[in-house]
């Protein structure tokens, strides 16, 4: 169990003002507008636990002052823990005089109605002439998902800690419905005035159908394209991961004025210098690694440019389809080349398939939006993206597409993927129809195409490499579904030789990982099968001489 050094006031609002009745010193329950109201939504009801409290910690470090309120709505991992706080600075002391107005209760932290209710308490309570609010919570883009099932009953009321957290741990709050909950708030409680800056500190929000949908409640926002990673050993000693609310309060507190493009820029420095050298140690292979990591600012009044753009190119490159349908096969190539595979999330940097289409189509509407994300400063303010292996600098904004690889496969529920070609934006512009015709031409023909990239390979005579995928090389987890869906059909079909040089090339490569020798070695037990159940004498001679060629290596994996 984890516990806080601090005391605070308990109550109800009315209860608040008996106990303290005479406090007028700018923190009690008044009406008094101050210049901001920052609204904190933290979600430690699962397994972010370690993250959040030590951001809650932090927070508390700086807490509300005459120009700003901090509000923040808090659920922990235990049963009737949720808080909801006004956030005054802890003192020299260190014993915090917090004003509570929620105890004993349990909030779903997963209900939209739940955020939407703590934005209307705060713009009621604690009125601010601008607003930031902050969501600190597990994040899949526009997929994220809300959770099946109501799981309140699921442990006792007791204070004990739980191992099963209430909120599972890969569910979600609905993005559609949260932003929908939300515009209702601000047009009955802010006379329809929208939220100055929102804040994701949560992973992959950096993307374009959550932004373009986001951008009907609030001007700015920051968000990150890529996973929020942190290291838990550090979380007790230094200020949270991802978006640094210390930075951010402080900028309030002393800059109660800024431009938004200001404290966007102070997150971002702060982000960046703190990720600059980023990683993680990896006690099995005795290698430290750096994950990709972005933190940027959108100018979300830009959205609407950039939906009109993306109409313009799908239309187009649809009336090309249409004439030349091999356009799919070409993109499915290239895209094998740079996307990043996520069979859970498939998003593509957003710059990086425009500058795709752009190549293989020619379209000045390609170009357009690619420099529309990536060359101008309209949309994307300012950006910090952090140990990326691509070649090409990524713009800082996803969009969906799926690596057409696991077209039949993809890891999202088909009722989601329904709600996703729902989205207002996706049948808008006319993305949800390409996605879906993409899908179904790469379904029908994905094994031809495949088994003609395996066998181009073969016949470069080079070794399998995987360092440099921009320089035309394949990523390591794409030859593994190149080998089952391309290589074991050559394999049943007799073509003996091409599978020999598809072995010698995996066996010369001197590239090494645990997931590469169980390739190996999953390659070796599928000819040792095939040779047992082979009945033709001369068919098994050939398989036992591909057997042969592993006899040099350590077909055993490394775990």
């Amino acid at each position: 169990m984890i516990f806080f050094p601090i005391s605070y006031v308990y109550g109800t609002d009315s209860e608040i003002k008996e106990i303290i009745p005479n406090l007028n010193d700018g923190y009690a329950h008044t009406q008094v507008e101050k210049i901001w109201t920052n609204l904190i939504y933290l979600n430690a009801d699962n397994d972010l636990g370690r993250f959040v409290f030590p951001c809650l910690k932090s927070i508390e470090q700086i807490g509300s002052s005459d120009n700003v309120n901090v509000l923040v709505q808090f659920d922990g991992p235990l049963a009737n823990d949720s808080k909801r706080m006004l956030i005054r600075k802890i003192p020299s002391s260190g014993i915090s005089n917090n004003l509570i107005f929620a105890e004993n209760t349990e909030y779903d932290m997963l209900d939209p109605k739940t955020v939407s209710d703590f934005l209307e308490w705060g713009i009621k309570s604690y009125p601010g002439k601008r607003i930031v609010f902050s969501l600190v919570a597990h994040g899949a883009g526009i997929f994220n998902f809300p959770k099946q099932k109501d799981n309140s009953n699921h442990r006792s009321k007791s204070s004990e800690f739980e191992n099963v957290p209430h909120d599972s741990i890969w569910a979600h709050i609905n993005q559609k419905e949260m932003i929908s909950n939300i515009q209702d708030v601000l047009i009955k409680s802010n006379n329809g005035k929208k939220i100055e800056l929102f804040l994701y500190n949560s992973c992959l929000m950096g993307n374009f159908e959550t932004l373009a949908t986001l951008s009907s409640i609030a001007k700015y926002a920051v968000a990150s394209e890529y996973l929020i990673s942190y290291d838990a050993k550090d979380l007790p000693t230094q200020d949270t991961y991802g978006i640094s609310f210390m930075s951010l309060l402080n900028y309030l507190t002393c800059n109660p004025k800024a431009e938004i493009r200001e404290i966007g820029c102070c997150l971002i420095d702060t982000f960046r210098k703190r990720y600059k050298h980023y990683g993680y140690y990896h006690s099995r292979t005795g290698k430290t690694f750096y994950p990709a990591a972005s933190l940027i600012l959108y100018n979300l009044s830009v959205c609407s440019d950039i939906e009109n753009y993306l109409t313009i190119m799908v239309k187009e490159i649809q009336q090309q389809i249409n004439h030349n349908p091999a356009l799919f096969e070409l993109l499915f190539i290239e895209l094998l080349k740079v996307h990043k595979v996520d069979t859970s999330i498939l998003y593509i940097d957003f710059g990086h398939f425009t500058e795709i289409m752009s190549r293989i189509t020619g379209l000045k509407s390609a170009k357009i939006l690619h420099d529309c994300l990536c060359a101008s400063t309209d949309f994307i303010m300012s950006k910090a993206i952090m140990h990326t292996s691509a070649k090409t600098h990524p713009c800082g904004v996803s969009i969906f597409f799926p690596n057409g690889i696991i077209a039949g496969q993809i890891d999202t529920s088909q009722s989601s993927y329904r709600s996703y070609q729902d989205l207002e934006i996706v049948k808008k512009t006319g993305w949800g129809n390409f996605v879906d015709s993409y899908l179904h031409f790469i379904e029908e023909n994905r094994v031809d195409i495949l088994r003609k990239i395996v066998e181009g390979l073969i016949n470069k005579n080079k070794k399998i490499q995987f360092e440099h995928p921009w320089d035309g090389y394949y990523s390591e987890v794409y030859l593994f579904l190149v080998t089952e869906i391309a290589f074991y059909p050559l394999l049943i079909k007799g073509d003996f030789d091409r599978v020999g040089r598809y072995i010698e090339m995996i066996i010369e490569s001197d590239y090494q990982s645990p997931q590469f020798n169980k390739h190996r070695k999953d390659m070796y037990m599928c000819l040792k099968r095939n040779r047992d159940e082979e009945t033709d004498p001369y068919r098994y001679g050939k398989i036992e001489n591909l057997l042969s060629k592993f006899s040099e290596i350590n077909i055993s994996p490394t775990y």
